[in-house]
């Protein structure tokens, strides 16, 4: 396991483990939840909203509806 200390703008920054963590799917759940909450993220008729993913948000098809392959 790495150490690293790092100065930013004249500020510590420490960094340890192995490797970098990709932090973005989860931020982007954290903020298509928020917007899920507030009533303003509705998925098209017919479909799921899938969150967390590689890219951000998608829409996956409703299971047993005609669009389910």
């Amino acid at each position: 396991m790495a150490l690293v200390i790092r100065m930013v703008e004249e500020m510590p920054v420490i960094l340890s483990g192995d490797r970098p963590v990709d932090t973005e799917p989860v931020a982007e759940l954290s903020r298509a939840l928020a917007t899920l909450l507030r009533g303003q993220l509705y998925p098209p008729p017919g479909t799921l909203w899938c969150f967390g993913r590689p890219g951000g948000r998608m829409t996956m098809p409703l299971p047993g509806t005609a669009t389910d392959g």
